[in-house]
């Protein structure tokens, strides 16, 4: 028997009573849950957002740096070729 069996055997089925809370607790509401879901995703949303708004900040700052760095690069090739 599994435990929620060995529950409803023991318990009975009743509607006023939640596993786990006694008597008189109800059930968490769906539209409660489905709230409550909706916000976390919303929260872990914005959360990734943020991360990848700070990820391509710290690329197009590496790319700039780098645009430089082959920029010198160039110029002193080129007045080495001139010389």
């Amino acid at each position: 028997m599994s435990a929620d069996e060995i529950l409803t055997t023991v318990l009975g089925e009743r509607t006023g009573y939640v596993r786990g809370k006694g008597h008189e607790k109800s059930a968490p509401n769906k539209l409660c849950e489905t709230e409550e879901r909706e916000e976390m995703a919303a929260e872990l949303q914005r959360k990734l957002e943020e991360q990848v708004a700070s990820e391509l900040h710290k690329l197009e700052e590496e790319r700039a740096h780098m645009n430089t760095i082959v920029d010198k690069r160039i110029l002193v090739k080129m007045e080495y070729t001139y010389d």
